[in-house]
């Protein structure tokens, strides 16, 4: 990892949903008006097969010279299937990002330039199954 890594390999592992039976609440804040708050639930469907779901929830103005707020939201679901030595997962999830920014573009072919407020607004979104 570094400014000079090249051509690596990201192993990520999880932790099964057997491991992660019962009920889990996180809430957080701090600076910037940041907030979070995590929840999850893990169950059992049979004695072979357990599952849980997940929603996480992120709000911040993250700018320390402006209000420019920022939010993430995600969930998801994974399940476990294990008898004897043959295991199957099912997993899949999404997210949801929006981001505020206040933008000042100037216009120099006027005299004196011309200042154009601008707001960007950036949504993006997706999901991923395996």
């Amino acid at each position: 990892m570094g400014g000079n890594a090249t051509n690596g390999v990201i192993n990520i592992i999880t932790k099964s949903s057997k491991e992660t039976l019962g009920q889990h609440l996180e809430i957080a804040a701090g600076e910037h008006s940041y907030q979070e708050v995590s929840y999850r639930h893990g169950f059992t469907l049979d004695e072979n097969t357990t599952a849980r779901i997940f929603v996480k929830g992120v709000k911040s103005d993250y700018y320390y010279d402006n209000d420019d707020p920022w939010r993430s939201y995600r969930g998801g679901f994974r399940s476990d299937y294990q008898q004897g030595s043959n295991a199957v997962t099912l997993q899949f999830g999404g997210y949801h990002n929006v981001s505020e920014h206040d933008w000042e573009n100037y216009n120099l072919a006027t005299t004196p330039p011309q200042l154009i407020p601008t707001q960007l607004v950036d949504y993006s979104r997706g999901g991923t199954s395996a």
